[in-house]
């Protein structure tokens, strides 16, 4: 089975069958919706920083 729910409890002996889906942050995939426009306003905010220098 593939989990995309951090809070999923299972069995210590049915652990091993299951694992988060590709596209879960959780299993490697691109980062969440609030963690990527944070970035994104960081980054902004260094740049106008420097141009106003």
């Amino acid at each position: 089975q593939i989990v995309n729910v951090p809070s999923f409890i299972v069995r210590l002996d049915s652990q091993k069958h299951i694992d988060f889906a590709l596209t879960s942050p959780y299993g490697g995939g691109r980062a969440g919706r609030v963690k990527r426009k944070r970035a994104n306003a960081g980054s902004g905010e260094a740049a106008e920083e420097e141009d106003e220098e």
